[in-house]
């Protein structure tokens, strides 16, 4: 299994966050263990861009044609990899490799019709759970 790139950045102009989460995005993307055909995106922005959402998700879009689909939210933070940003312009991205018939976007502008739901491929095998195991 490949990791799914992630990137992460708060400046007061989206813009130039964009472009920092583009740069660390494109250079996983490069990197052998890294995904580099991703079909899905996660968009996460604090709600100092809510007003830009639509701008900022058709960058994104521009710039990575590749990720078919995307889904995000608006919170009054994101979480990244060792860093979380609050109360501040900020926007975090993950990009998943994902065959495209394990998955379905969804939303009150598009809801899933009846009888469209999906059944995912179970793995090959299923993993054995462990219990964790605490120091005495």
């Amino acid at each position: 299994m490949t990791l799914f790139p992630t990137g992460h950045a708060t400046h007061p102009q989206w813009p130039m966050a964009c472009g920092l989460v583009l740069a660390q995005l494109r250079a996983q993307m490069a990197l052998p263990d890294h995904a580099s055909a991703p079909t899905l995106g996660l968009l996460y922005i604090t709600d100092h861009y809510a007003a830009e959402a639509r701008a900022i998700l058709d960058h994104l879009q521009a710039e990575l044609p590749q990720v078919a689909d995307w889904a995000g939210t608006v919170g009054i933070g994101v979480c990244a990899n060792n860093a979380e940003y609050i109360d501040e312009p900020a926007l975090s991205v993950m990009l998943c490799e994902l065959p495209v018939d394990q998955y379905r976007v969804f939303s009150g502008v598009a809801p899933l019709s009846s009888g469209t739901g999906f059944t995912p491929t179970p793995p090959s095998s299923t993993p054995t759970r462990r219990r964790p195991t605490w120091p005495s």
